[in-house]
């Protein structure tokens, strides 16, 4: 789960006139998530993440639930850190929702050459916390007030009942192998082979980008993302290949590295791409049975297929 904490940051009414005839706003329920919202006028929901998107201008609201309560999380949103993943924190306050503290905070962001408006909303209760992430191009500022009244329409409902398999916009097989209780969150889908992600046990995750990437060089970038890939050090890369799935190109990367506790570890890593800006990602890690995996890996990988696109 540290990765995930890691990389959390990464890591957005029709009026009548007559009330009676008055258009009520719909409250929807949040695609892999037990939460709801009731999104801006001209929002729709992503294929490709939890929440909802605003086609023309580039705008989003991403939610993420998170197992552990919102205090354990405050550290991560303090200005420095911020400062850290490329925001400056505007403001950040205290407020009460839903007869809780909760954490509001707006920011700005530099990406792609545009300077985007992020505003956050960090709630939740002594077991899981719900972070709201509204993001827009500054200059769509008009949109501004009305992510804000819809990042404090999120509620939580755990008569929702979640399948992380179906939340998701692709989908693999692990069928004959030890991987089990799949668990979805924001652009990502995880797998492990015990009942909770164990540090040094095989994991399998798969991901797309949350939006469209530009690079030059699709090997190289690759090749840099298993790099960044936190928990590792002494990386070495033993071969990165061209590969297809799925009617996607891509790069099949098999590298071994050090855990942190200084243990041997296997990285396999699948990134394809396709011709709209967007990546996905098979990323699988093992401390144990290394060789072993390896093929498990490989196998998993090339049954990837994508159920819906990813705009």
């Amino acid at each position: 789960m540290k990765v995930f904490y890691k990389n959390i940051l990464f890591l957005p009414l029709i009026f009548v006139g007559l009330k009676a005839f008055a258009q009520q706003p719909e409250r929807l329920a949040i695609n892999g998530t037990q939460c709801t919202m009731i999104p801006p006028a001209g929002f729709v929901a992503s294929p490709s993440f939890s929440g909802f998107m605003h086609l023309e201008t580039s705008s989003s609201i991403i939610i993420i639930e998170i197992p552990v309560s919102p205090d354990s999380l405050n550290g991560a949103f303090t200005k420095e850190r911020l400062k850290g993943q490329g925001m400056n924190l505007i403001k950040m306050e205290t407020v009460l929702y839903q007869g809780r503290s909760a954490t509001y905070l707006t920011a700005t962001q530099e990406a792609y050459g545009q300077t985007f408006m992020k505003q956050m909303l960090l709630f939740g209760d002594s077991s899981a916390s719900v972070m709201v992430n509204g993001i827009s191009p500054q200059e769509e500022n008009t949109f501004d007030s009305s992510i804000k009244k819809a990042l404090f329409t999120t509620r939580i409902d755990r008569k929702i009942l979640l399948n992380a398999e179906t939340a998701a916009p692709y989908q693999i097989d692990v069928t004959g192998t030890d991987f089990k209780y799949p668990s979805y969150s924001t652009g990502s889908l995880s797998y492990s082979t015990t009942d909770s992600v164990a540090p040094g046990k095989p994991l399998l995750i798969i991901a797309n980008s949350l939006g469209k990437v530009f690079y030059s060089d699709e090997k190289a970038y690759a090749e840099d993302r298993v790099r960044e890939m936190p928990g590792s050090e002494n990386f070495t890369i033993n071969s990165t290949i061209a590969i297809t799935i799925s009617d996607m190109d891509g790069y099949e990367i098999v590298a071994h590295a050090t855990s942190k506790s200084g243990h041997p570890k296997l990285i396999y890593t699948v990134m394809l791409f396709d011709d709209d800006n967007h990546y996905f990602i098979i990323h699988g890690e093992t401390q144990e049975r290394l060789e072993d995996y390896l093929p498990i890996y490989k196998k998993i990988a090339r049954s990837f297929t994508l159920k819906r696109a990813v705009y």
